[in-house]
């Protein structure tokens, strides 16, 4: 495996170990901001379980942060697995991330507080195929579904836990109905604009398990069209990033919510 230099963020707080460019699949933007949201759930975050964890850095800004105490990475690709390792010994966080290298549809998972995941966005046969299998993997559903991982991530919530994601907006109502169908009440919702104007591409979300689920699921089709908070990546004009994001890149992830 070609190595390149490591990325360092937050002005040298994180060491990163991913992929060279076009070498593999590489962190964008989208487990930044899961990132940014997760570390809003309130209370202390504690063990935080990252299914499809990549590279791993959803755990290693919510480490770094203080947010989570403890994080588990699960990844399948040993290539990036690989990574993971790399970085929990370079950023010093051996007695605290712990990788779970294997399929997470198959593999015993821990129970956790919190479960975190930035899903494959599209079924297999749709979105733009890649020319390299691990970055095909990472963006299309070939070693799990939507629904696979909101079933494990459910699977693995405490009785009091929650999961956090990020999805595509075109699939926000098979989330909220898997979610459903599973005993979890969606609890918050954010939409993700680029710019100002422009359309949701992309959702935030948060579950926890429901008091107790009704018969009939009127309410995912509510839900998936309630107004929920919003989230502008771009400044409306120029370049750059929002406050809000250029922060999240800067390593300040914001406070609990109340």
């Amino acid at each position: 495996m070609h190595l390149p230099e490591p990325d360092a963020l937050w002005g040298g707080r994180l060491v990163l170990w991913q992929p060279a460019r076009k070498g593999g699949y590489r962190f964008n933007l989208d487990p930044v901001l899961l990132a940014g949201f997760a570390a809003q759930i309130p209370g202390p975050l504690g063990h935080v379980l990252d299914l499809g964890a990549g590279c791993g850095i959803v755990g290693l800004m919510l480490l770094a942060s203080g947010r989570a105490q403890r994080v588990t990475a699960v990844e399948r690709q040993p290539e990036l697995a690989a990574f993971v390792r790399r970085n929990i010994q370079a950023n010093g966080l051996d007695a605290t991330m712990t990788l779970i290298e294997g399929d997470l549809r198959a593999a015993s998972l821990p129970q956790a507080d919190v479960v975190v995941f930035n899903p494959p966005y599209y079924k297999v046969g749709h979105g733009h195929a890649s020319g390299d299998p691990g970055r095909d993997a990472g963006r299309r559903e070939v070693h799990g579904t939507l629904d696979d991982f909101l079933a494990r991530a459910a699977a693995a919530m405490g009785p009091k836990g929650h999961l956090a994601a990020i999805i595509p907006t075109a699939r926000l109502r098979q989330f909220c109905a898997t979610a459903h169908r599973l005993g979890l009440a969606l609890e918050r919702h954010t939409a993700v604009h680029a710019f100002e104007e422009s359309p949701q591409k992309h959702c935030l979300l948060q579950a926890g398990a429901a008091p107790s689920a009704p018969a009939k699921a009127p309410w995912p089709h509510a839900f998936a069209e309630a107004a929920p908070h919003k989230l502008v990546v771009h400044p409306a004009k120029g370049p750059g990033y929002s406050p809000y994001v250029q922060g999240l890149i800067d390593g300040h992830l914001p406070s609990p919510k109340a």
